[in-house]
């Protein structure tokens, strides 16, 4: 976990982190999920870079995501699923507050992923492709009154890998978003967008494609291709010459890089 100025400069390296599931940073520490033997569940960093403390052990069938503390200092906000890697694993998960102190955890959400807590006193979380809100009293850790959609067609990632949505809310409560459907299951196109917005769909079939990285020539595209239970990183040729090329196996293979500039 690194962190760097807007306006440049050195990038200071926090902390060693495997396995991340979203991270928050707020006043002087960053709050961040881990997924490793080692130290699995929420763990807090300094802004300055220290050993990061586990706040929150999660259990071997438990994925947390997105952590936030809340006002009082001492309660944690967060997403937990449980149950098989499968598209249907963060439709079914629970947004919680976890009490530091007592260890406690309280049921906000049922059904929903992806919490974030405003200043306005709302609760934003995704379900489905869909934004809701509702009126939050923190301390009381009760919902007040019904909920509201806010904002429908909001991405989320195939597979059930991760409940986030592609969304956040600006300090000023503006909402930021990407438009899509809530799963790429079947139908995603990877297009060729020009600097005027013209865009041209490559001859590769629709599939449930994430994460497109083209290489520095532009005649190839290394990508992530997730069906919910397999997961790798493929090289594709631009002029369609040939199929896509598999080019990791095993385990679950996400973010390429410099992939697509390889030829082994």
């Amino acid at each position: 976990i690194k962190r760097v100025s807007l306006t440049g400069g050195a990038v200071q390296t926090l902390c060693s982190a495997t396995n991340t599931f979203g991270a928050t940073w707020s006043g002087d520490e960053v709050l961040f999920v881990q997924m490793a033997p080692e130290a699995r569940g929420v763990l807090s960093v300094s802004e300055n870079g220290v050993i990061p403390r586990l706040l929150i052990p999660l259990s071997a069938d438990e994925v947390g995501e997105n952590p936030q503390r809340l006002p009082d200092g001492e309660t944690i906000l967060l997403s937990i699923a449980s149950g098989a890697l499968g598209p249907e694993r963060w439709d079914t998960a629970k947004i919680v507050a976890h009490s530091l102190k007592t260890g406690n955890r309280k049921v906000l959400i049922e059904g929903a992923a992806d919490g974030r807590y405003l200043p306005s006193g709302h609760l934003l979380y995704a379900r489905g492709g869909s934004i809701f809100a509702v009126r939050l009293d923190v301390s009381r850790l009760e919902k007040v009154g019904p909920a509201v959609p806010v904002s429908e067609g909001v991405r989320r990632p195939v597979g059930g890998a991760s409940g986030a949505s592609d969304f956040d809310v600006s300090a000023n409560g503006t909402l930021v978003y990407h438009p899509g459907p809530m799963t790429t299951a079947t139908g995603r196109k990877i297009v060729l967008a020009d600097r005027s917005g013209a865009t041209t769909a490559l001859t590769l079939a629709a599939g449930p494609y994430q994460s497109p990285r083209t290489s520095s020539d532009g005649k190839r595209i290394a990508l992530v291709r997730d069906d919910g239970n397999d997961s790798f990183i493929g090289v594709y040729e631009i002029s369609g010459a040939s199929a896509l090329r598999r080019i990791t196996v095993g385990g679950k293979d996400r973010h390429p890089g410099g992939a697509a500039d390889r030829r082994g």
